[in-house]
């Protein structure tokens, strides 16, 4: 098989197994031993692996690759003194071997020693300054040293730099399994980084949305509604019984639509008196119900009374629906607004309404066009008219909304308006849009191309399909239990986020990767991912 040599990412790049044998006198028969030694060193080794490995540098002293497969053995049994020993000698013995310079940088690294790992690395960082002689090398050498220098990056809380090393990884090879650790690595510096960030650009601009406060006189007593019934829902929670719903959902529509739309006009009228009492979810839920319940009654009419409400700043949004302003509340426009896309269509283009309350519009019409194909040409057009008006607009910190524009350029990649580039690259070129959410104007280009429908659609639910996954998988009412990391849920994502470790050491392969959808090495005639990969 003829391996080509290609240029990516400024590297001249060759994955032919057979590259760097001669340079590290890597032997026919060693070659066919790597391919099972990788894997047998990935597991526990056992001590007639160690004592293989060492007759066999016994017989090829001048091979670096076995005192590497030796030392990731050690690491491997928790044997420390004997790994750091390896390592210490593949360095001396063999300066120029990068996988030994990238084991010891990576020990350094551990250790907060970023002096001496980059004094490993090279003070550019750059493989080819570390090897000026060399023009070619092995994709598992471009990559493993990137990864490394993005770990480096990553400990010394270089954000920019770690993502751009990154975006070079997933230009070379996007499938690549380095390329998912530097990601993966990446997630709690991002975290980190949120609040400073959102900071910074909430510096830009004055809070957004009308501070209910000073719109209305408070009051103190409940209303007083048509059906006693939809008092249920000021002493219940989302955990309310399931029979009560149906039990209001039952009541005659015209009158109970009233009394929902008076629940939402009595959380403003007594914000400030509820504000001024510890908040009690079993109690302050009601504008929510009434939300949901509206939804559940396919209430169209009451999609303004809906948007009325949601016309508050952030304190009130954080007090009323924490997390559900992001995560639920797009349903209800969703089925609401379906048919009177006009009116959420306003939303967006109305610098006086909250961050998130425009992102969970946009979210609401973009899996309108991914639900249905004949509403794709409807909502392109709206995403259309919302971007030419913010960039047709000069910067005004009251208008220019950074985080809601990298949102609305998200649901527009998902639904595939790819006719929106030019426009976006010039949001881009001022400065208007938000990088947190989607990267660089070169990173969205590559994100169109990478699209998933079925990826991207969200499942609209009833309320009691919603009210069923809060409960069973929101962290706030599960306080005792185990969250993955890319769950969804509300309450709190970083005080559950656990951080990964930082390092492993890896045994380096002398022939490409297995990837996951790659035939099993094993014979079996399975993927990889089928067989072998998860044994």
């Amino acid at each position: 098989m003829a391996y080509k040599q290609y240029t990516k990412g400024g590297y001249n790049i060759t994955e032919d197994p057979q590259f760097g044998n001669d340079r590290y006198a890597i032997t026919p028969i060693l070659a066919k031993r790597f391919n099972d030694l990788y894997f047998e060193v990935k597991e526990l080794p056992g001590a007639e692996l160690i004592e293989e490995l060492k007759d066999l540098i016994k017989a090829n002293p001048n091979c670096p690759q076995l005192k590497n497969y030796l030392a990731v053995a050690y690491e491997r049994r928790g044997e420390t003194e004997n790994f750091v020993k390896v390592n210490n000698q593949i360095l001396t013995e063999h300066p120029d071997y990068l996988f030994g310079r990238i084991t010891q940088a990576n020990i350094y690294l551990n250790d907060d020693n970023f002096d001496e790992a980059l004094r490993l690395l090279g003070k550019s960082l750059s493989i080819k300054d570390l090897y000026p002689d060399r023009d070619l090398f092995h994709l598992s050498e471009v990559l493993g040293y990137l990864k490394i220098v993005g770990m480096y990056r990553i400990r010394l809380k270089e954000l920019e730099e770690a993502e751009a090393v990154l975006a070079q990884m997933k230009e070379i090879k996007d499938d690549h399994c380095d390329v998912d650790d530097v990601e993966n690595m990446l997630i709690p510096l991002r975290v980190s980084n949120t609040m400073d960030y959102f900071t910074e650009l909430h510096s830009k601009k004055k809070n957004r949305g009308i501070s209910v406060l000073e719109n209305f006189i408070q009051v103190t007593n409940t209303p007083k509604f048509n059906h006693a019934e939809v008092n249920y829902l000021y002493t219940n929670g989302l955990t309310i019984e399931r029979d009560l719903l149906k039990e209001i959902l039952a009541l005659p529509r015209e009158t109970l639509i009233e009394d929902l739309e008076l629940v939402l006009k009595d959380a403003v009228i007594r914000y400030s008196y509820f504000l001024g009492s510890e908040y009690e979810e079993g109690t302050q839920s009601f504008p929510l119900h009434a939300v949901f319940l509206l939804m559940e009654l396919n209430a169209e009419s009451s999609l303004p009374k809906i948007l009325d409400f949601l016309h508050g700043d952030e304190k009130f949004f954080d007090f009323w629906l924490s997390d559900h302003i992001t995560e639920t509340i797009w349903q209800c426009l969703y089925k609401l607004g379906y048919n009177n896309t006009k009116t959420l269509a306003e939303v967006l283009v109305d610098g006086t309404y909250y961050t998130f309350v425009k992102t969970s519009v946009s979210e609401a019409l973009g899996q309108m066009a991914l639900h249905n194909e004949a509403k794709q040409t409807e909502i392109a057009q709206i995403y259309t008219t919302t971007l030419n008006h913010y960039n047709a607009t000069d910067f005004d910190a009251d208008l220019i909304d950074h985080i809601f524009l990298g949102g609305v350029i998200g649901d527009a990649i998902d639904i595939g308006h790819k006719e929106l580039l030019p426009t976006m690259e010039e949001l881009y070129e001022k400065d208007y849009v938000d990088t947190f959410a989607n990267g660089t104007y070169d990173m969205v280009v590559k994100e169109f191309d990478k699209r998933n429908i079925e990826l991207h659609k969200r499942k609209v639910n009833n309320i009691f399909e919603i009210y069923e996954d809060v409960v069973e998988n929101w962290a706030g009412y599960n306080p005792d239990k185990e969250f993955s990391n890319n769950t969804e849920s509300g309450w709190g994502f970083s005080d559950f986020y656990q951080e990964p470790e930082y390092a492993k050491i890896e045994p380096i392969r002398v022939e490409p990767k297995i990837g996951r959808n790659d035939p099993c090495p094993c014979g079996s005639g399975k993927k990889h991912k089928k067989c072998c990969m998860t044994g």
